[in-house]
């Protein structure tokens, strides 16, 4: 189908209701935890904008914006998930500005950090996912008082279900209760339902899954804390089934090329389950019989089809195969990939001075409203380029002699094609260029001839220039090496 202008709209005002089912509060943090049959975000809202100390539960079976939240009441927001320590006649609750939140682990588990202190107390809240079966989230409270023998203590919570939780004072002045959230309904809407616990323990299946997987240690600080954060939080995006928000709390739909990145990084993970149901579920239904994959939910025309997102998906079934040796997966199913492999290949697409791949949709997605010419974009040929080299290699694993010397040939050619072609190579004074018209022009700006319908305000509407290059998306042949990461051309571009 053409594009939509309205695929261009966030259908959600969050100008609308309580500050927190705003997405871009001030000085605030989510952590993500989930298990594939339920979804939950800790919010740490430090700038008072929002509730400091919040928890979204989701169903991940039902994308939607972050009032969706099952826990976010259109009046009051999140502030009824925050637990507040009755001392005597004194409610205690977090004070925003000392919040502490990171990662920790409990038996192995990621587990959500969170303490905070107001005298005469000192709290820790921890979050995780107990088991891998059950839609259900663990919040474990700790609490250590001064001179806490003479005093009596409530967990208070703003939920209707549990009610409050007396709790049981050691002599040493520490006590400790859990609150369990879990999603009910039975079959019909999805609803929250939460109890209190006393010793609460975690599944031996759940310790097993997450010790093991991968890990990995560096000189670096920064770079361990990025592993750490995507190792305990990508696997808890994907439902049980495969399905994943495109981005969640906004686009709430689903792309190709978003879940063909994510099980490569699964695969290398260690949960090849998980990502072979992804990959199997992107092949039986985002991928048509012609080959042409789905982008946002829909198929498009050929001016808008995201050509990249075939060579992303052959790519990343080459990683799966060569990381688990289960051919099985892609040998059920070589028809479609056959047309994923082809597709890319088809005369409406091809140039025929050059047989680079041409139509109207860049990387990020905009089009001819936005100003994009008919013409050559480098993010497309490269990952054509890497998936046909991924699809012949898997042809020659299974024995398909014929698609591996065709995808082969193809695949050299458009390499060939955009890294030395004299006239419409993507490569203009020593470095890769985002795009170039099919008639050889370095296409260097967009713009836009009229809002047709999008606010006046948005930055393609204001007076130009607006450039496409220097562009992100060009140092990706870098990343990949697929070209020499120290040579020259890497270097400068």
């Amino acid at each position: 189908m053409p594009m939509e202008i309205e695929e261009h709209f966030y259908t959600d005002d969050p100008a609308i209701g309580h500050p927190d089912v705003r997405t871009r509060l001030s000085d605030t943090d989510y952590f993500f935890l989930g298990n594939g049959h339920i979804h939950a975000a800790v919010q740490i809202c430090r700038s008072g904008e929002g509730t400091p100390l919040g928890l979204l539960v989701m169903d991940p079976r039902a994308f939607g914006p972050k009032r969706a939240a099952l826990t976010c009441d259109p009046e009051s927001g999140l502030e009824k998930t925050m637990v507040g320590v009755q001392v005597g006649e004194v409610l205690l609750t977090p004070d925003p500005s000392g919040l502490e939140a990171t990662w920790d682990e409990i038996e192995g588990i990621p587990a959500v950090r969170v303490v905070w202190s107001v005298d005469p107390v000192t709290v820790v809240e921890r979050f995780f996912c107990p088991d891998r079966t059950e839609p259900r989230v663990a919040r474990r409270v700790e609490i250590s008082l001064k001179d806490s023998a003479t005093e009596d203590l409530t967990l208070n919570t703003g939920l209707a279900e549990p009610g409050d939780q007396p709790l049981e004072v050691s002599a040493e002045g520490v006590a400790s209760a859990t609150l369990i959230y879990e999603i009910g309904g039975h079959g019909e809407a999805p609803i929250i339902e939460a109890r209190w616990e006393g010793d609460f323990e975690s599944t031996p299946q759940t310790t097993e899954y997450w010790s093991g997987l991968a890990e990995c240690r560096t000189s670096d600080s920064d770079l361990d804390h990025l592993f750490s954060a995507s190792r305990s939080q990508l696997p808890t995006a994907v439902d049980h089934s495969g399905r994943m928000d495109g981005s969640i709390w906004q686009y709430n739909l689903e792309w190709v090329r978003d879940q063909a990145h994510v099980t490569e990084a699964l695969v290398r993970l260690g949960d090849h389950e998980k990502a072979r149901t992804m990959l199997a579920r992107l092949l039986d239904q985002f991928v048509s019989p012609e080959g042409d994959t789905v982008d946002s939910g829909v198929r498009r025309s050929t001016d808008d089809v995201e050509l990249d997102q075939n060579g992303e998906l052959l790519t990343a079934l080459c990683t799966y195969v060569d990381w688990t040796g289960d051919l099985d997966l892609v040998k059920a199913r070589w028809p479609k990939v056959q047309a994923l492999a082809d597709f890319p290949l088809q005369d409406r697409f091809r140039h025929e001075s050059s047989g680079l791949l041409h139509n109207r949709r860049e990387y990020w997605e905009r089009h001819a409203w936005h100003g994009i010419e008919d013409g050559f974009e480098l993010v497309n040929h490269f990952f054509v380029t890497l998936g046909l080299e991924s699809a012949a290699h898997l042809a020659n694993v299974l024995g398909h002699t014929e698609d591996r010397e065709k995808w082969s040939t193809a695949a050299a050619e458009l390499r060939h094609a955009f890294l030395n072609d004299p006239r419409f190579r993507l490569i203009e004074e020593g470095h890769f260029i985002k795009r170039r018209g099919t008639e050889g022009s370095w296409q260097r700006t967009i713009h836009m001839e009229e809002s047709l319908g999008l606010p006046e305000a948005i930055p393609l509407l204001q007076e130009g220039p607006h450039f496409l290059d220097p562009d992100s998306s060009c140092v990706l042949p870098v990343a990949h090496a697929f070209i020499d990461p120290a040579g020259e051309l890497a270097t400068k571009t």
